[in-house]
């Protein structure tokens, strides 16, 4: 098969529905046309060959890679990354841990799945692994080295969209391009559900058919119909004030992480996050 010599590996609600787009455009670059194709953890047990049939429209000439951004949160991955691609370059982008909160809060209330407010809901519902930096990125230095995954900045994408798509080219190795720099699929609607059994019940069933045969297109045709997003979910919802003490809280959680992805990437997330050297 033609073997991806990248991937995007996460996290979530850090732009990856925006930088699948944008790879599509690039002509010396193939990605398949839909994302999160779930192979290196909901579907490793259908072997290479389900996996290469989405890569088969590849040219020759073309760098070729692929975007799932549930992969860093998943700790057999980078070990089956690595034993079907080799070596790889492994994209990552990371965002400010209480804009990560906020957007999470948003999701789950999309989805039906929480009426909590936002204080609430962090402290009672939140994962916390999922802004465990560390220990997401760790397997994947062991597996394919500092030298081989680029860290990008969320924030960076948010202020200035060409100069971080500027950087994924660079760092899979294609002449960089104008891109279109609509930013509405940065961050995924913070709509409502509007019938909350509905909305638990709809993404159950993407769980579901992500591992089934033809699930994975099945899922990115229903995220991008607008009929069906009117039908389950309601105009965007005011996000509720994140009190000081949560921020604190959540910032205080993640600063030992932040800490070694700069010291071990040479990143500068705690001084672009909060000011701070």
């Amino acid at each position: 098969m033609p073997r991806p010599s990248f991937i995007y590996v996460g996290t979530g609600k850090a732009g990856s529905t925006w930088l699948h787009e944008r790879l599509k455009e690039h002509p010396d670059v193939f990605v398949p046309a839909i994302k999160d194709l779930n192979f290196f953890d909901l579907n490793y047990d259908r072997g290479t060959s389900w996996y290469a049939d989405f890569f088969a429209g590849a040219e020759v000439s073309q760098v070729v890679g692929e975007v799932g951004h549930r992969y860093l949160r998943d700790a057999t991955a980078a070990e089956r990354i690595a034993a079907t691609l080799q070596q790889p370059t492994i994209l990552v982008t990371l965002r400010e841990p209480t804009s990560y909160v906020q957007s999470d809060w948003r999701f789950v209330q999309r989805n039906g799945r929480t009426q909590l407010d936002i204080d609430h809901y962090t402290a009672s519902e939140f994962d916390w692994s999922s802004i465990g930096y560390r220990s997401m990125l760790e397997p994947f230095v062991e597996r394919f080295g500092v030298g081989s995954i680029a860290v990008a900045d969320f924030s960076l994408l948010a202020a200035d969209p060409q100069r971080y798509l500027d950087d994924v080219f660079a760092a899979i190795g294609v002449r960089p391009i104008a891109a279109s720099l609509r930013l509405d699929s940065v961050d995924n609607p913070a709509s409502g559900a509007r019938l909350n059994g509905v909305a638990r019940a709809t993404n159950r069933a993407s769980k579901f058919l992500k591992t089934r045969p033809g699930g994975p297109q099945a899922v990115h045709l229903a995220k991008r119909s607008r009929t069906l997003n009117r039908i389950l979910f309601t105009r965007k919802v005011a996000d509720t004030a994140m009190s000081a003490e949560t921020r604190e809280r959540i910032q205080s959680a993640a600063a030992n992480d932040i800490a070694w992805v700069d010291s071990t990437f040479g990143t500068s997330l705690h001084r672009s996050w909060y000011g701070i050297p």
